[in-house]
């Protein structure tokens, strides 16, 4: 999840006008090349403005996330690669697997709390207050009915662990479990060309920490240890807002979150949930 202050009206961002913008299918999606073989298929029009990566290599790709499934994320995948595409899901949030139901392969992080919550998927009921009119900024794609709109079931096809290496022929990415947001949630690293793929652990915006399971301790020692990858980082490909960012923001959310655990960092107040602002992020966590 990855609503921020000021959308839509930040559009567009001026990340996207350094990076090269490829046509899509859909004019729902936007696609940017981020680096070379790798693609981030960005959804703007929805206040989550939700990121997925095709991530190539030379044998197969895979399609990091599966989006809000709004639009035909799988066509759009496709038309970026003729590799065989397996999907990995960081997490198991709505807006980050929506799509999965369209591929064979899905994997995910060997927890059974994620894997159950993906397998699942969640009823109109559990989402309808996901695509109000607020939260969209422009038409829905043909053929699209937000009042129907659900996730639906898809099955994992395999677990992943710790450390385990995904090759993709001449480019490995490494599996990183890094809890926090969500229990089983997951970070990529790319061996070739130094990417971090930070899933929700980190992404310029509002980091939810109030969340079903989400757990402030384990978000620190996930950034701790993400900051200490970061001499091997080139940057960091985020799911959220912009799919670029320096590597230096893990040790600035870092550095946010030792405040917040350690009592000192000051809030506001919305509801029952606290709001830690600082200068690229925000943090939303409950209020006892």
């Amino acid at each position: 999840m990855g609503h921020v202050f000021g959308w839509p009206g930040i559009l567009p961002r001026p990340i996207y006008k350094t990076l090269k913008k490829l046509n899509p299918l859909d004019p729902w999606f936007e696609i940017y090349e981020v680096s070379g073989g790798t693609y981030a298929i960005y959804e703007p029009f929805h206040f989550e403005e939700a990121i997925s990566f095709v991530v190539c290599g030379d044998e197969r790709a895979i399609l990091l996330d599966t989006g809000m499934g709004v639009g035909d994320i799988r066509a759009e995948a496709e038309n970026l690669t003729s590799q065989p595409l397996v999907v990995v899901n960081t997490h198991w949030h709505y807006d980050h697997i929506a799509g999965n139901y369209q591929f064979e392969e899905v994997w995910a992080f060997d927890n059974d709390f994620e894997v159950g919550k993906i397998e699942r998927g969640m009823t109109v009921k559990e989402v309808s207050d996901k695509m109000r009119p607020e939260m969209v900024c422009a038409p829905f794609p043909k053929g699209f009915d937000p009042s129907t709109y659900e996730v639906q079931r898809s099955r994992v096809t395999r677990r992943l662990r710790h450390l385990e290496e995904i090759d993709l022929g001449n480019r490995t990415l490494v599996v990183h479990h890094t809890p926090g947001h969500s229990p089983g949630g997951l970070c990529l690293y790319d061996k070739r060309d130094g990417i971090l793929f930070s899933g929700d652990t980190y992404y310029p915006g509002t980091l939810y920490c109030n969340l079903e399971r989400s757990n402030l301790d384990d978000f620190v020692t996930s950034l701790k240890y993400l900051a200490g990858l970061a001499d091997e980082v080139s940057f960091v490909a985020t799911s959220h807002n912009e799919a670029r960012v320096p590597t230096h923001e893990i040790a600035d959310a870092l550095d946010g979150f030792l405040e917040i655990q350690s009592g000192e960092a000051e809030y506001t107040l919305r509801g029952n949930t606290r709001l830690y602002r600082f200068e690229r992020f925000l943090v939303e966590y409950p209020h006892d």
